[in-house]
């Protein structure tokens, strides 16, 4: 009913910025994801991740996405989530923490 994975590793990343300076840096990042089967047909999922730049110590990213899943029928779930997303360095007339609150028809094939 319970599963968790952790994943860590490195990485690239090359920002096109509309404003402030464009960046390009290597990365390293960890990922912790869990998930609970509720029932045959519905689940609780949350997903934290934890991206820094090698270059600087200040430059880093954070997200945390929780989510609930359930099925309407044979085919189609209705999912709802909540992310949260920070960036330590945001893109300059930007705030740090972006919050995101979802509700999507899932089809399964």
């Amino acid at each position: 009913a319970h599963t968790f994975d952790v994943l860590g590793g490195i990485g690239f990343t090359q920002e096109q910025r509309l404003t402030g300076d464009d960046l390009s840096f290597g990365t390293a990042n960890g990922t912790g994801r869990y998930a609970w089967a509720l029932t045959e047909t519905s689940a609780l999922t949350e997903e934290a991740a934890f991206v820094a730049a090698l270059n600087s110590g200040d430059d880093w990213r954070f997200t945390n996405e929780i989510a609930a899943t359930a099925a309407l029928s044979s085919l189609l779930s209705l999912k709802v989530s909540h992310k949260l997303s920070y960036l330590n360095r945001p893109v300059p007339g930007f705030r740090k923490t972006d919050m995101i609150f979802g509700a999507a028809l899932v089809a399964n094939f």
